[in-house]
Formats: C-alpha cells, sequence, structure tokens
C-alpha cells in the first residue's frame, strides 16, 4: 500500500490531482465535503460545500475539476461551488437546481462541472433550461439554455472540437444537447430516449 487515508466519506467520485494535491470528495453525516490531501496522506483542509443526496443511493457523486488554483464541484442537491484550491475557502456558489428548477432523476446529482473559456457549465434540467453558464471567477450567470426537455442526467458535460465545429454537449435524461459556447444557442439535438 503506498497510501492510506481515512474519514474522507464516502462517494462514487474520483480523485484527482493537481497542484502537488489529491482533491477528493465524500459525504460526511448528510453533507458533501471536499478534501485537500498532500502526497504523504496529511489531509491539508477539509470543507462542506452543500448537502448530500439522501434518497436512492446516497453518497457523494461530483468529481471536483481543477483549474489553476480554484476547485470546482456540484453538491447532491445541485449547489455548484468554486473553493479556494490552496485554503479550501469557498469563493462563490450558486444554488443551481433550486434557481433553475431543476429535475430530478432517481439518483440526483451526479456531475462535475466543464471550464470552458470563462464559464463554468452545469445541466439542471428541467422545464426551464437544459444547461447554465457561469463566469468561472465570479460566480455570475451568463447565460442559460432553452429547455429541451428531460430531468437532469447522469453524465457531464464535454467540450468537443472538430475543424470548424467546437460545441459544449450535454444531457438530459431524455436528450443529447450541442450547444455552442460563447451563448448557449442550440445547435442541435437529439431525442435518446422517449
Amino acid at each position: 500500500m503506498i497510501l492510506k487515508v481515512d474519514k474522507l466519506g464516502k462517494g462514487y467520485s474520483s480523485p484527482i490531482v493537481a497542484n502537488q494535491t489529491i482533491y477528493i470528495t465524500g459525504m460526511i453525516d448528510t453533507l458533501d465535503y471536499l478534501t485537500a490531501i498532500d502526497f504523504q496522506g496529511k489531509i491539508k483542509w477539509q470543507v462542506p460545500y452543500g448537502r448530500s443526496w439522501s434518497q436512492s443511493f446516497p453518497e457523494t457523486r461530483s468529481t471536483p475539476t481543477v483549474e489553476g488554483d480554484r476547485v470546482y464541484v456540484v453538491g447532491g442537491l445541485g449547489r455548484l461551488v468554486c473553493i479556494d484550491a490552496n485554503s479550501g475557502k469557498e469563493r462563490w456558489a450558486v444554488d443551481v437546481d433550486k434557481d433553475f428548477k431543476a429535475e430530478w432523476h432517481i439518483w440526483g446529482v451526479s456531475e462535475s462541472p466543464l471550464i470552458v473559456d470563462d464559464k463554468v457549465i452545469c445541466t439542471p434540467g428541467g422545464k426551464q433550461t437544459s444547461v447554465v453558464a457561469f463566469d468561472k471567477m465570479t460566480g455570475k450567470l451568463i447565460w442559460e439554455s432553452e429547455s429541451i426537455g428531460g430531468q437532469r442526467s447522469y453524465a457531464s458535460p464535454t467540450i468537443y472540437e472538430y475543424k470548424n465545429f467546437r460545441f459544449i454537449l450535454a444531457v438530459t435524461a431524455t436528450h443529447l444537447i450541442a450547444l455552442h459556447p460563447e451563448n448557449g444557442k442550440v445547435a442541435w439535438s437529439y431525442k435518446y430516449y422517449k
């Protein structure tokens, strides 16, 4: 065994290594926690970032997204948070699922945020919108897409680039959606589940 660290909480997410640090999420009691660990296995800091999903298969699901000195993570009820990678201090937060009237599927929120240019992307799904973009430094809303339909899904958005095409690919429980990163306009969608 190379390294063992206890008291990280329970969850389904993956650890991420950046800034000479291991970042991992886990559920402790009823809250989702982000933990930063050095390469000797010492916990540098551990902070709560939102309530955990408490219904079917509770436990943390969001793998952290790290860019520079910022860590982005989504809580089990859809709270998107930007945390200082060095101190664990919360820089900003948006209650995405509440503010944008998300519709949950049976396992709640299982998403890792996507960074595209100056934006952080999240996919609440539901009748109000399908995908939203916030300023990655401030949390201010940049755009929200039209609603294509479908509840939250269990997949994270990704960026797709090919020749002259550059899209954010995101899914709801019923649709695959391609969006223009600069304005959130839907380029096309495909209904894969009826």
